[in-house]
């Protein structure tokens, strides 16, 4: 993301957040992906005069370096024990390599448990399904 989108983003007074939480070995496009679909969505608006609605939030288990499954190393700017996600808030996880080791990780898995009733979405990229499987957020969901 560029820093002129950033500061965009977090300077207007956004309605919604979105939540992405990294960890090692998870899939560059997983996280990206999604990312940019809000960024966009925020620039379309920006461009119609109207203020940006998405305030993007990459968060890692920690804040720091995360080293992707491709080798790109980008920085969580939060970690989990800074989060604090509401009613307005979306929490996306993605998939990857990474996802065998961390869905066991039980700070996360604690985590999700607690905010998924807090959020108005929780979803899953691809293999990031597992995590919210193992977390047992889709206990009973065809």
């Amino acid at each position: 993301m560029s820093p002129s989108r950033t500061t965009a983003a977090h300077s207007a007074q956004p309605g919604h957040r979105v939540i992405c939480i990294a960890y090692p070995r998870a899939m560059s496009l997983d996280i990206t992906g999604p990312m940019q679909v809000f960024a966009t969505a925020n620039d379309v608006r920006q461009r119609q005069g109207q203020p940006a609605f998405y305030q993007l939030v990459f968060a890692g288990l920690e804040a720091g370096p995360v080293t992707l499954s491709c080798g790109l190393q980008t920085i969580a700017t939060q970690g989990l024990g800074q989060l604090r996600p509401g009613a307005n808030s979306t929490v996306l996880v993605p998939g990857g390599d990474g996802v065998v080791d961390v869905q066991h990780h039980s700070g996360l898995r604690q985590w999700l448990q607690r905010t998924a009733p807090q959020v108005q979405r929780l979803g899953s990229v691809c293999s990031g399904a597992l995590i919210l499987a193992r977390a047992g957020l889709l206990d009973g969901l065809p």
